[in-house]
């Protein structure tokens, strides 16, 4: 069968991305971890990171601490 059906990258990626998937979702219960995490020719889009507003919202519902504007010199009080 293998001499006239070639294993091609895609094929062999697949396997062992989904391999690696396999192996290492026996050990973390990860939600997000998905084989084309591991896969080296398939790269998964990227999530847009969240804007400064969004991010200093979030910090501002955090307990105790110090934050400081976005220059790093300004503080605000929490």
């Amino acid at each position: 069968f293998y001499s006239t059906h070639y294993f091609h990258d895609v094929l062999l990626d697949m396997h062992f991305s989904g391999l690696t998937y396999t192996v290492l979702s026996l050990f973390f219960s990860d939600p997000e971890m998905h084989p084309l995490d591991f896969s080296l020719l398939n790269r998964r889009e990227a999530d847009e990171e969240p804007e400064d507003d969004v991010l200093m919202q979030k910090a501002a519902g955090l307990a105790g601490g110090v934050r400081f504007g976005p220059d790093g010199n300004e503080v605000i009080p929490v």
